[in-house]
C-alpha cells in the first residue's frame, strides 16, 4: 500500500451540509437534525449530513468516529456509493439497550443488511472500507490497529468511479454530535 497523508475535512466535499458543524485540524464534528437518514425514501425525512471524496482506482478509506447518541436510531458511519441505486453503509446504530454495527447494501432496488450487536458502553469505533474493481470489504476496529471484517461484497458495477465518505443522522426526533477524525485514504 502506498500511504497518503491523513485527510483534512477540507479535502472532502459536503454531500449535505449541516447547519451546525465544526472543523478543527483533521477533525469534523457534525450535529445531526431530527428526521434525517442516508438516502431517505420518504419526503418526511431529510438526507443525512456528510462529507465525501471520489478516489481514483482501488483504495482503502478509514476513520475514527466518536458519538454521543441521544435516541433510538441515531446513526453514524461510512459509505461507498456509485449512485442512489448502488450504495453500502457501515454504521453504528443506537437501539434501546445496545448498539448495532450494521452493514446495509442497496443494489439496484434490492436491500439487505448484516448486523453485529456491540453492547452499550462503546463511545468510539474505527471503520474501514477497501474497494477494488467493483469489490468491497468493510471492517471495524475498537482500537484502530487490528480490524475485523463484517462484510465482503461485489457490486455489479461498470468501471464507474465511486464515492466514499462519512455521514451522521437521527431518524427520530433527536439530535447528537458525531466526531470524525484520523481519516486516512490509501491507494492499493
Amino acid at each position: 500500500m502506498c500511504s497518503m497523508p491523513r485527510l483534512q475535512p477540507s479535502d472532502l466535499e459536503w454531500m449535505n451540509k449541516p447547519s451546525l458543524y465544526l472543523t478543527n485540524g483533521g477533525k469534523v464534528v457534525i450535529e445531526t437534525e431530527p428526521h434525517t437518514m442516508f438516502h431517505p425514501k420518504s419526503q418526511k425525512v431529510k438526507e443525512a449530513f456528510g462529507l465525501q471524496v471520489e478516489p481514483k482506482g482501488s483504495f482503502s478509506f478509514s476513520l475514527r468516529m466518536d458519538y454521543a447518541f441521544q435516541n433510538i436510531d441515531d446513526e453514524c458511519g461510512i459509505f461507498l456509493e456509485r449512485d442512489d441505486k448502488h450504495w453500502v453503509t457501515l454504521a453504528l446504530v443506537k437501539k434501546e439497550d445496545r448498539l448495532e454495527l450494521a452493514c446495509t447494501v442497496y443494489n439496484n432496488g434490492y436491500k439487505d443488511r448484516s448486523v453485529r450487536e456491540l453492547g452499550s458502553a462503546i463511545s468510539w469505533l474505527y471503520l474501514k472500507v477497501v474497494y477494488w474493481r467493483g469489490n468491497a470489504s468493510f471492517y471495524y476496529s475498537f482500537h484502530g490497529d487490528t480490524y475485523m471484517q463484517i462484510r465482503n461484497l461485489h457490486f455489479e458495477m461498470d468501471q464507474s468511479e465511486v464515492r466514499t465518505g462519512l455521514y451522521a443522522c437521527s431518524l427520530r426526533n433527536s439530535f447528537y454530535d458525531a466526531t470524525f477524525n484520523e481519516m486516512l485514504l490509501e491507494s492499493i
